[in-house]
This record gives structure tokens, C-alpha cells and sequence, in this order.
């Protein structure tokens, strides 16, 4: 079985997932869920809110991490398949050539 990948379109795929990530990292989730203690205070939805507030900062940084992460990886992977290839159809060249066949 053969694949075939397109270097250039996977990297611009890849670069949409940086983008996607620096767009959620600017989201700012945590703010209004922060605003509930000084709005409701005493209340014992404060310590929810806040809890909340933690968990859902937590998740989308870690959510943004893993995106940049799966990004620098596509790119690499992308690089590498073009980089085998080269070597591949460079030692199959030399094969050609040294067998007279070129």
C-alpha cells in the first residue's frame, strides 16, 4: 500500500491547529466565572465558582499546550516523511546509476 502526503498541506493544517490554540488561549473563561463571589458573596455557590474557575483554567491550558504540541509534532512528521523520501529516491538513483540502468 502507498501513501502519498502533500508536505505543504499538512503544514498549513498544522499551522490551523497553532492557530486554534493561540484563539483559545486568549479566551478568557476563568473572568466572569470570577466575578460570582464579589456578586454573590457568602454564598456557597462562591466556592463552586471558584472551583470551576480552576478546572476550566486548567483544562484550557493544558488543551492549548497539547495543541501547539500536536502542531510542532505534525510539522516535524511532515518533514521527516519529505526528508525519507529524498533519501529513498536518492539511494534508488545511485542504485540505478551504479547498475548502468541510468
Amino acid at each position: 500500500m502507498n501513501v502519498e502526503i502533500v508536505a505543504p498541506q499538512v503544514k498549513t493544517a498544522a499551522r490551523s491547529i497553532g492557530t486554534a490554540a493561540e484563539a483559545v488561549a486568549g479566551l478568557d473563561l476563568e473572568g466572569p466565572l470570577g466575578k460570582v463571589a464579589s456578586a454573590l458573596p457568602d454564598s456557597t455557590v462562591v466556592g463552586a465558582a471558584n472551583g470551576l474557575k480552576a478546572e476550566w483554567k486548567s483544562d484550557k491550558d493544558k488543551w492549548v499546550k497539547d495543541a501547539r504540541d500536536h502542531k510542532q509534532a505534525t510539522i516535524a512528521a511532515a518533514d521527516a516523511i519529505v526528508e525519507a523520501d529524498t533519501i529513498t529516491a536518492q539511494a534508488a538513483k545511485n542504485q540505478r546509476e551504479t547498475m548502468g540502468y541510468y
